[in-house]
């Protein structure tokens, strides 16, 4: 990984540090043009602070005593996606006819617990994260059916589950983690799901695979510090190494900016702020210490500011101040 010449310079500051759960924050976004913030709690509350005279204040709760297991964002739609313990996937919107977020039931349980949940970039395809498979779901008349299980084989002895998974740009693909370190990619062919390559290069149990929704990249993460960034051969259609980066400590979050010329990767209480350049390397810009873990972290449409959420319930927001 090539170090950034301007490495030591700030150009993220911290401008707020606040309580914002009594629990995990699963998500935190921007919403509405970047001057509201609404944070998400594993077993708390849907909280919306509003941004007035450049100072982020409590405005509401949006939903109470939520019980969940995970959480994504629909940028095509600006709604949230959540699935709660035993199953059930909501939506959360915000209606601009009554001024507020609503919530609405889109999937009733099956009795599988949701590990994670990813969208692609139109919002009309969902893949899950299952303990033994994942399931890929098609929205067909405003109904979410399912159209494919990809279910991956393994002898009796090996013990092997999946961790996490993401739907890439055009939606042709799926990258699926497991314990064992490999990430499949499934890719559909004729309108079935197939695997189509699998990635071996990782050493522990993949914590989060994301790709880019601008890009053909992809970027794997593992309990044992490994951040590899693949990235699509043009030609063969498969994806290749383009770097890898060494942390001492297990990686849990991988978030791209809106264009995706920005990574941020959570790590510890730490995240690592780098950047594409030109000539397709990566660099790193910064590193930004937080409180406690990170959980999830969210950066504006501008890339000018950027908010943190936390194991312990603290939200973090960062101004940029660079040149």
């Amino acid at each position: 990984m090539q170090q950034d010449s301007k490495n030591k310079k700030v150009y993220y500051q911290e401008v707020c540090h606040q309580k914002h759960q009594n629990s995990k924050i699963l998500s935190v976004k921007f919403v509405k043009d970047d001057t509201n913030i609404i944070s998400i709690g594993k077993d708390d509350h849907f909280i919306k602070l509003e941004q007035q005279n450049k100072e982020w204040a409590l405005k509401e709760v949006v939903l109470e005593n939520q019980q969940l297991q995970c959480c994504t964002f629909s940028q095509a739609l600006g709604s949230f996606v959540y699935a709660h313990k035993k199953g059930q996937i909501d939506q959360l919107s915000y209606n601009q006819e009554q001024d507020k977020w609503v919530s609405k039931t889109i999937r009733e349980s099956e009795g599988n617990q949701i590990l994670e949940l990813q969208l692609n970039n139109t919002s009309t395809r969902m893949v899950q994260c299952l303990y033994d498979f994942a399931v890929a779901l098609e929205n067909q008349n405003q109904e979410w059916v399912e159209i494919s299980s990809l279910n991956e084989t393994f002898t009796e002895d090996e013990c092997i589950f999946t961790t996490s998974v993401s739907f890439n740009r055009d939606s042709q693909e799926i990258a699926i983690g497991f314990t064992d370190g490999h990430i499949s990619i499934w890719k559909q062919i004729n309108n079935e799901w197939q695997i189509y390559q699998r990635l071996e290069l990782h050493q522990g149990s993949i914590t989060k695979v994301r790709f880019s929704s601008s890009k053909d990249i992809l970027v794997g993460a593992d309990q044992k510090g490994n951040a590899i960034i693949w990235e699509k051969n043009q030609q063969s259609q498969k994806y290749e190494l383009q770097c890898q980066y060494q942390s001492e400590k297990t990686i849990e979050v991988i978030y791209f900016n809106l264009n995706s010329s920005i990574l941020l990767i959570g790590e510890g209480s730490q995240v690592r702020i780098m950047k594409q350049l030109k000539d397709n390397k990566w660099v790193f810009m910064q590193t930004i210490e937080v409180k406690d873990l990170v959980s999830c972290i969210d950066i504006s449409n501008d890339n000018k500011q950027l908010v943190v959420g936390q194991n312990n319930g603290f939200i973090s927001m960062f101004e940029y101040v660079g040149q």
